[in-house]
Formats: structure tokens, sequence, C-alpha cells
């Protein structure tokens, strides 16, 4: 069957219809669906049993071929890790929260496989059946399987990659307490067969869902057992509060979700204190354990669950209280069985609120009876005869003295809902009585030929009665006027709809005005955590007049010092919540221009590097030991490029350093992460009539530096570059097809590969280290080196860092191709149908003494070896000044040997018809003043 090249919609894909067969091979091994339970991206699950046994019901997990295209098919990897889990023999690990798969099979049409049937998902039973108010007893029950069922699932070898409440289901029946982990179509096994964690396999990538995908994985580096745990923490902290994701509350961008997500895990002590994390204190001490996990560290599994067992005793959690789902219904919802009745919906809605009622009630009489024991216990201790608790059960009487009571306050709650229902039936009669007919299309339409005004949306009429009611008789006002007096005054009527204070059959009823005490109705709730970022407008709380105008620093994601200072703030903190959302109120337009204005970023120009070598100078090391300001005179005239670096030593304080711009601060953490993401070329911050640079260490009391800074003017007329920042090594993909000049900040140094061949038996690694001019003279050429003829094969360019730069001379007709990709920061492309090898030659940097230097001992031999891609031509040109004692030799596949010498300046072009291999030497005279140059065309590849 053809697989189509994307995955259908849920909508469009074929289903199972009820009653439908699946047939698996035999009268045992055939089911019937009952109905569908639920859909997925790439597959569907239905409700099946065995045709020889209906009251044996399963869960059959379908994925058709002709919905799912073959590079997305994941079910044969679930089957692969349910067999695994199945066969996996070892006592030590707990089996128990995986469900039980019996039979796998794959037809013509789709791949299946039955298993368990289970109920609810954990996110169900929070957002549908408890409609997002899930217990404290709950929420520790759900805090100790799930992270078992974990701590089971790492220790066969296994990485979920997709922990969050939709993949946890809990059992029914006999196993109704039981919390399962499903959902393995992105899992990984990490280990080898000695136990060990596998190299190779770390750098699969997956970032599942946003919500609960922790920041490595949304910045797709690899995943380990660590962020298993980091997405538990994340499911944890929604079920303590919903709130607390602030990142799914408010519609944000994924770097500032990354970055509110880092800041949470880094602080949540911090946060907790300020109310901003609503969680148990102790839960931030495993959020801690979490954040300082490295990739190949195991989670302290044991601590983490002591310290879930330490939350119930400090939370007085009473686990011997049912949990939530247990006696409830999920509410119906559409799964493909047949039409729905608003009777079902009515009874399974009764039922839950059968079952909160009588929780509540045993709840409140567990309190009461705690708090008369307490009191008895004192009573005791006052009389001079001490009890304990348990003594003060037993006494006679106790029990009888708790009914009595219980007895009397049912009672008194019976009277208080009778009370409120005459009161209601009496208010409703009322309202009734006072309906009279009216004209226009505002009323409501009687059997008895009479319209009742809608009341406004908000302010209804009981309200407003009350409100009436509540009015002194000194600050009544007169009644109002009929229409007839209304008329000569050629007066509009009052807007505000209402009811008359007295009805008369000749005057139509208007409203006197609502009291100064009555409230409007409250808007919809929204989400809170938009107070938390209304910048570029004014709010007033509490009588204070607030701008949060230019309060972040300018970027294309929040630093995490910016979110620190944004969480500090009383005008978007949790303490004035309460009195944001009262202004909200008053104003529903400010409320959602309030929750738009939170998304906005200011953005700064990101352009392609392109550098001007000559009109560019790097500040090396500012330090900031102890400084609040650092000024850079000097800078650029009409416009210039700014790229920053920070060194790895300095990165935990640099978050306090900010530039100083004419439109507000930039926070140099932000500059210095700026990377294309395809290219991981730098990009750069413009800044335009700044004939100085102002940097200001937020915290002065800490060390925040060295940052080393490359400025570039911006000139009209320019020479191609590429600008990156170096951590490490860069080993080419292949050669370069032009000269290229290196600039960086510090020293660095270039190496050569040992060379192989027939004639360099004596070849050893030789280096060309490049120490340069003094960065901080005022020249324009700090630490240069000019690769006039280009490098040799097989060399590798170490770059102490933390910036440099690349330029090529446009001087060659070869195109330049991917000049990333040739220094080993991409390989994702090689270079096809030109190239070239050479010596090198004089190196220098313009306007500075010339000086020489080699990127090979000149007494060594040169070794290179061209494969053809394809059978055919390849053309060579040769240049070269050495004589017949050191002459380029070429070899092709037959053996053919050609001698070039001194060309004097001249290509000599030598052509191979239908070879695949050619073979390149040359032996220096032990001079820097030979060389040779050899360029071909063809799909080469280059060998050591």
């Amino acid at each position: 069957m053809k697989s189509p090249s994307s995955p259908v919609k849920k909508e469009d894909r074929l289903t199972e219809g009820p009653g439908q067969l699946i047939y698996v091979g035999g009268n045992k091994r055939t089911f019937r669906v009952e109905y569908k339970i639920g859909s997925g991206t790439y597959s569907d699950v239905y409700k099946v049993h065995r045709t020889n046994d209906p009251g044996k019901q399963r869960a059959l997990k379908i994925e058709r071929f002709d919905s799912v295209p073959e590079k997305d098919r994941r079910l044969t990897r679930e089957q692969a890790v349910f067999d695994f889990i199945q066969g996996y023999d070892n006592d030590c690990i707990d089996k128990s929260h995986f469900p039980k798969m019996s039979i796998c099979a794959k037809t013509s049409v789709y791949v299946f496989y039955v298993m368990q049937l289970l109920g609810p998902t954990l996110h169900d039973v929070r957002k549908t059946m408890m409609r997002c108010r899930t217990r404290p007893r709950t929420i520790a029950e759900i805090g100790r399987q799930t992270l078992a069922a974990i701590e089971s699932l790492h220790g066969l070898g296994w990485l979920h990659r997709a922990i969050k409440p939709h993949n946890f289901h809990v059992g029914l029946k006999e196993v109704e307490r039981m919390i399962y982990i499903v959902g393995f179509d992105l899992t990984r096994y990490f280990k080898d067969q000695g136990g060990r964690i596998t190299s190779s396999h770390r750098l699969t990538r997956s970032k599942g869902a946003t919500r609960y995908a922790s920041a490595r994985a949304m910045k797709y580096e690899d995943l380990s057992r660590r962020d298993d745990v980091e997405s538990w923490c994340y499911m944890m902290l929604e079920f303590y509060d919903r709130h607390n994701l602030m990142w799914a509350c408010m519609d944000m961008s994924k770097g500032h979700a990354i970055a509110f997500k880092q800041h949470v895990m880094s602080n949540p002590i911090e946060l907790r204190n300020k109310n901003h994390l609503r969680m148990p204190a102790r839960f931030a001490d495993i959020i801690t354990m979490t954040f300082k996990l490295q990739i190949d560290d195991k989670p302290d599994y044991d601590g983490m669950s002591a310290i879930m067992e330490k939350i119930i005793k400090d939370e007085r959690i009473d686990m011997t209280l049912p949990l939530d789902w247990i006696g409830r219904e999920l509410p119906l919802r559409s799964r493909g069985r047949e039409k729905r009745t608003e009777v079902d919906e009515s009874e399974a809605e009764d039922a839950n609120e059968t079952v909160d009622e009588r929780e509540r009630q045993k709840k409140e009489l567990f309190e009461r009876k705690r708090k008369l024991e307490e009191e008895m216990v004192e009573i005791y201790k006052q009389e001079g005869q001490a009890k304990t608790v348990e003594q003060v059960k037993s006494t006679t009487g106790f029990k009888e003295r708790c009914r009595l009571r219980d007895l009397r306050e049912k009672r008194s709650r019976r009277k208080r809902e009778s009370r409120e229902r005459q009161m209601k039936t009496a208010e409703e009669k009322s309202n009734e009585e006072r309906s009279v007919e009216m004209d226009g299309d505002k009323g409501i339409a009687y059997p008895h030929g009479q319209l009742r005004r809608k009341p406004a949306r908000g302010r209804g009429g009981s309200r407003m009665e009350k409100a009436r009611k509540k009015t002194p008789e000194k600050d009544k006002k007169a009644p109002p006027k009929t229409a007839k007096e209304v008329e000569p005054e050629m007066k509009p009527p009052s807007p505000k709809p209402s009811t008359p204070k007295e009805v008369k059959p000749e005057v139509k009823p208007t409203s006197p005005p609502v009291a100064k005490d009555a409230k409007p109705e409250p808007i919809p709730s929204v989400c809170p955590r938009m107070a938390m970022s209304r910048r570029g407008s004014t709010q007033t709380l509490k009588n204070k007049e607030l701008s949060v105008t230019d309060k972040l620093p300018l970027g294309d994601k929040p630093s995490p010092a910016a979110i620190a200072r944004a969480f500090d703030r009383d005008e978007i903190g949790l303490k004035r919540l309460d009195s944001s959302l009262e202004a909200a109120k008053n104003s529903p337009h400010q409320a959602m221009i309030s929750r738009v204005l939170c998304c906005l970023l200011i953005f700064v120009c990101l352009a392609e590097a392109r550098v001007d070598f000559e009109n560019s100078k790097i500040y090396d090391e500012y330090d900031f030991k102890g400084q609040s300001t650092i000024t850079i005179t000097d800078l650029c005239g009409d416009s210039c490029h700014i790229y920053a670096s920070i060194t790895p030593e300095s990165k935990k304080f640099a978050t306090n350093l900010l530039f100083q711009l004419p439109k507000g601060f930039v926070s140099v953490a932000d500059v210095a992460a700026r990377v294309d993401p395809s290219t991981k070329q730098k990009q750069f911050l413009e800044v335009n009539n700044t004939a100085s640079l102002l940097i200001s260490n937020a915290n002065a009391q800490n060390d925040a530096g060295p940052v080393v800074l490359y400025v570039v003017k911006n000139y009209p007329i320019y020479k191609g570059a590429e600008m990156y920042e170096a951590d490490g090594v860069y080993r080419p993909a292949s050669i370069l097809p032009q000269s290229v000049t290196v600039m960086s900040a510090k020293p660095f140094t270039i190496k050569q590969k040992p060379l192989t061949g027939p004639q360099a038996e004596n070849a050893q690694e030789v280096f060309a280290t490049m120490s340069g001019f003094d960065s901080t003279d005022k020249g324009v050429c700090p630490h240069i080196y000019h690769l006039v003829d280009g490098p040799f094969p097989g060399f590798t360019l170490e770059v102490n860092g933390p910036i440099f730069s690349l330029m090529w001379n446009p001087g060659f007709q070869t195109p330049p191709g991917d000049l990333s990709a040739t220094i080993g920061i991409t390989n994702k492309r090689q270079l096809e149908r030109c190239g070239f090898v050479s010596s090198p030659g004089n190196h220098g940097c313009p306007g500075k003494e010339l000086y020489k230097s080699s990127l090979y001992n000149v007494n060594s031999p040169f070794h290179a070896e061209v494969t053809n891609a394809q059978p055919e031509a390849i053309y060579l040109d040769v240049t070269t000044n050495s004589d017949a004692n050191h002459a380029v030799s070429l070899t092709d596949e037959n053996g053919a040997y050609y001698m070039i010498t001194n060309t004097n300046g001249n290509s000599i072009t030598a052509s191979f018809v239908n070879t695949r291999n050619l073979s390149i030497n040359w032996m220096p005279d032990g001079t820097y003043n030979t060389h040779f140059l050899a360029r071909w065309n063809s799909t080469f590849r280059l060998g050591d």
C-alpha cells in the first residue's frame, strides 16, 4: 500500500466502525470493535473484546499505512519496547507500572497491537474530571507512582522523552489505584550490553511537547535521564497550580519559553518565596537536584522519593482518603460512539457532584473530630488529668457527642438552605410581578402577551434591586420623570436599563442610578500570569502610577537576569495580582491590550555578517572586576556592527552586563548568544551615530568579565567574510577553494595531519603557531593570518577564541562554496567540480611588516590523493617555481607518471581521461621560497 507524503488528519483518516472484526488468526484471536477511545497524530485506539469472550475487554491501537508516511511510523517502536519490558527477567526492576501487551500483528493495511484496557489519562483526570482542582492526596500519589514508573523505565535502559500527563493512565476495577506509563513512540535505548551509556545514541534528539519538554530538548540538545525527570517536575508543578507553567499560560516565543524554564529550574526557592511558584517548600529541593544533573548522571530517585514522603508529612496529607478518580465517571465525549444524550451527560455530572459532596462531608467531619480531640486534650490538661489523643477517643460518650454535634449542624444547614430557597422563590415571584408590557425589540415574548426587558449583561435585576434597597432614604433621588415630562426638555432617555421604584400602569418604567457600592459583574477569568508582562502600558494599581516601558532589555530573547528582574517587579508580581486584575475588570479593553503587549519584543536588526577587515577592531578582554561602567571611545561614526563574546569562565556573572544605547539597554549575553542556527555564524548588534559605547555592570560587587568585542564599521564597499565564535578545534570536511584570511581576538594555531604515501615515511605532525600582533594595538590587524594560496588538505584550525573571522579572497574564479562547511562548523555539503591544493607563500598583515610562516615543515614531502566520483576527464592546472630536483609529480590509476617543474608563472594543463584516482606528490627544497598550485575540474573526495 502506498504511503502518503505527510500524515493524514484525524478527521480524514479511515476508522474502524462499531462491530467490525479485527482478524488475527483463529476464533480465539478475533476481536470485535466496540467504539473508538481516542486518536493521536499517527494512530487510533479502540475498545475491543474477543468474539468468544465479550466480557474480557482490551484496547487495540492501530496505525494505518495509508495515513502515515513510512518515515513517521512509530507503532513498531512501541511494540519493540513492550516486548523488551515483558521479556526482561530481573526482580530488581518493578514492572507493575507497565501495561501488558498480549498480541501484536501486521496486515497489508495496518499494524496494530492489543494491550490491557486502561482508564483515563492523568490529563483527563485533572482537567475534565476534576476541572483543574486536584486534591493534595491525589497529587502526592501521582508523584509517588509516576516517579517510580520513570525509574523503572530508566532501569530497563530506555529514555521516554515525552513525559507528560497524557502518557500516564489510571487502572480500572481491581487496579484502579495503579498508574501506568504509556506512549513509547519516542523512546530510545541508551545502554549497551554492558550496561554503559552509549555515546553514539546520544546524538538522537527529540523535543517532545513544548509545555513539558526540557529546555535542552527545545534547543535540540542531547537528551538523557535528567530531561525525563525535568519534564516530570513540570508535570508536577502543573498539578500543584496550573499557573506555575507560565510559558504555557502566556503566548510566548520559543526563546522566551526556554529562558523561563531555565530560570524556574535554577531559582525554585527564590521564586517560591516570592509566591511566583505555588508548590510545597521541599519540592524546590527536587528541582534543584534535577538542575545540577549532568548528561551521564543517574538521578537520585531514592532521594526524590524521600522528599515526596517529607512533603506528605509536612503538609499533613491524609493518605487514607480516596483518590480523585475513584468512584467518578469521566464526562462523556464524542469518541466514536453513537449519539449521546443530555440525560447521559447530566447523569455523569450528577454522579460526580454526589461524590464531591460525600468527600467534602467526610473531610469536614474529620477536621471537626480532630479539633474536638485537641480541645478535649487541653481540657484534661487544665484539670490536671493529662491524656493522649487515643485515650480521649476511647472516653465514654465521645462518639455520641460527635454524632449529636454533627446532627445539630446538619439540621441548621438544612434550615439555612431552606431559607435560601424561599428567598430565591420570593425574589423570582417579585420579578415576575414587576414585569410590564413595553415596546421595542429589547423584550422577550410571553404567552400572556407581556414583554419582559432583558437585564443588562453583568447587571441582573436582583443585584440592582439589592443595591436600591441598600441606598439610604436621604440619598434616594426624585422619581424619574414620565415620557410626557421628558419630551418638552428634548433630552434623550437614560441608557441604563433598570427597574422602577413603583410600578404604575400609565408610566413606563425607568431605573434609578446604580448605588456607588454596587460592583459590576467580574469579567471572565483570564490567565493571572498575564499581569506579569504589561510592557509598554501604564497601569494604576493601588493609587500608584506605574510605567513599565523599557523595563526589559532589548533582544531576541530575555536574559536570565532580565527574567529575574521581571519576577522582582512589584507591579507585575503576584503581590499586586488582585489589584491588577481589578484594574483590568474596570477596563476590559485595557486587559486585552495588556495581554497582547505581554508577547511583544523589541528586536534589533540582524543580518548576514559581512566584515571589512580594513575597518574593524577587536577590543580584547574588558574585565569588569568590581567596576560599574566601562566606556569605549572612538567606536564608529555613522553605523557599525558589534559582535560580543563571553569567555566560559565568566558566563556565570556576565548576565549583569548591559550595553547602554540611545534606545535603551541591551544585554551583552543576548548579543553574545546570537548565532544563525543554520550556518552557526555569529550575528551582530547594529548601532548608529554612536561615538562611544557604555557597558554597565548591574551588580558591581561581582566580577563580570572578561568580554571580547569585535566592532566593524559598516561601509558600502566591503569584502565577504564570515564571523564565528570558537570553542575548540575545527577540522575541515574538504579543502578551501580560495585563499583565506583568519582574524582572531587571541592567538591561534594551524596544524597539519601526518602525511601518508610512498614518499612520506618520515612525515611528522608539525605546527604553525600564529602569535600575530598585540590585539590591544590600535592598528586594524590584531592576530591575523593570511593564507595567500590556501592551506593544504587535512589541516585543522585551533582557535583559543572567543571571536574569529574568515575572509576569502575573491580573486580566483572558482566559487567559494560553503565556507562554514569547509572548516567543520557544519558538515552538510561537499564542494563539487572545483578544488585546489597549494603550498604556502608569504603571509602578512596589510600595513604591517611582512613575516613568513608555513603550514608544514619545508623539509617534509607532500602527498595527496584525489578520487573521482564519476568516470570523467580531470583537467589539471599546475603552477610551480620548483626545479627539476623538486618537481611536482602526478600519477594516475594506470601508472602514468608526469613531472612538472618551473612553469615561469604560466600554468601547465594535463588531461587524464576516465581516471578515478590521481596522486599528487611534491618535495620542497627546504626553504620558504618554493611553492606550487594545482587546480582541477572534477567531483572529488580528498584522502589523507
